[in-house]
């Protein structure tokens, strides 16, 4: 095989990454039931917040949330209109950039919403309807609100 040729993919590839990706997904899932005895319900990991609080100046967790607050309503806008248009490819991409700020963030339910989001469409996996987009607005304003107290609370 020359460097120029692609490797050939296996037939059980996607399958493989099907598998992990619901092994990460039950994970996330286990994360934010741990999660639930906390006030907010499973919404944000508070080891996470506890650590940025901790590591971070009050200025740095201001720029850190306006810029997460300035960037959520435009991927808001872009995964609802890629479901709308049927753009699978763009709407994984939009979910998965979100899914990364919320999970930096330490925004546990809005992270496992992306992880679904991401995932929808593949193999067996129904396309994204209506009922999730507006749940994924809900949990993405919930988790913003959330944030915007625990990490800017004096």
């Amino acid at each position: 095989m020359s460097a120029s040729t692609p490797p050939e993919r296996s037939p059980e590839a996607p399958k493989r990454a099907s598998a992990r990706a619901h092994h990460y997904t039950a994970r996330l899932t286990e994360a934010v039931h741990q999660a639930s005895g906390d006030r907010e319900g499973g919404l944000l990991d508070r080891a996470t917040i506890v650590q940025l609080r901790d590591s971070l100046t009050l200025e740095m967790r201001e720029s850190l949330i306006d810029a997460f607050a300035t960037s959520l309503p435009k991927c808001l806008t872009e995964i609802s209109s890629a479901a709308e248009r049927g753009d699978h490819v763009e709407l994984r991409r939009v979910a998965h950039l979100l899914k990364g700020s919320a999970a930096t963030l330490g925004a546990l339910r809005l992270t496992l919403t992306c992880q679904r989001l991401e995932h929808s469409g593949r193999d067996r996996d129904p396309a994204v309807n209506s009922g999730q987009l507006d749940e994924f607005r809900s949990v993405a304003s919930e988790a913003r609100e959330a944030l915007r107290e625990q990490l800017l609370s004096v």
